[in-house]
């Protein structure tokens, strides 16, 4: 699941770099979005070699992650951006890093709990280019930013209950994704959250939605 998630995020970043020309981007922006994607290009080398020092293969197991398709499903650029960048990099990705870093170290894999740092650097500068981006878009074509987030989040809430319809916990206790993003297992890295730009209130109204979480 981790490596093909992040193969996936390599195609999404790869898709707003032509995607998004006609969206009256700048130039930095396209910029900032090659370089995202070269770190998940990175990331997927960080889990490969995870996966062969655990003796494992891609392909040897099933893997679950329709991370592009519920990006190609949002409306529009705005939402695109706020569904991947803004909910899933800064809201979430900050939180399942943690988890998994702190997995690894339960394993006495220090290296594996390393690597996970060096992706939540990562995590926080793509959420922060989501807040950035997403709102300068906002403001240049006239949206609402908050309407925008509703519909993003709405229509990801959407696209994940398709996949779930037994509510149980991922089989593989490591991958904590899914049902697993919120109640008491969700670890909420605060620090993190204000790294990428959250405001307090954002933060709380995260934590809200999550349910009982322990924080970080």
């Amino acid at each position: 699941d981790l490596v093909f998630s992040e193969t996936e995020a390599l195609d999404i970043f790869g898709h707003y770099v032509y995607a998004f020309a006609g969206a009256e981007f700048p130039w930095q922006f396209h910029r900032e979005a090659a370089r995202i994607a070269w770190d998940e290009a990175r990331h997927v080398e960080l889990l490969l070699n995870v996966l062969e020092r655990y003796n494992g293969t891609v392909g040897e197991f099933a893997a679950k992650a329709p991370g592009y398709e519920e990006y190609i499903r949002q409306q529009g650029p705005l939402e695109k951006l706020i569904m991947v960048n803004v909910i899933a990099e800064g809201e979430v990705s900050t939180d399942t890093q943690t988890q998994h870093r702190d997995a690894f170290r339960e394993l006495g894999d220090e290296l594996s709990a390393l690597l996970k740092d060096y992706e939540m650097a990562d995590e926080v500068v793509h959420g922060r280019f989501g807040l950035k981006w997403a709102h300068w878009l906002a403001e240049r074509t006239g949206q609402d930013y908050a309407p925008a987030y509703d519909r993003a989040s709405k229509g990801l809430e959407e696209f994940k209950s398709q996949h779930d319809d037994t509510g149980a916990e991922s089989p593989i206790p490591l991958v904590r994704l899914g049902i697993d993003e919120t109640g008491a297992k969700r670890v909420m890295n605060l620090a993190a959250k204000r790294l990428v730009g959250f405001s307090d209130e954002e933060i709380a109204r995260i934590r809200e939605q999550a349910g009982s979480t322990v924080d970080q």
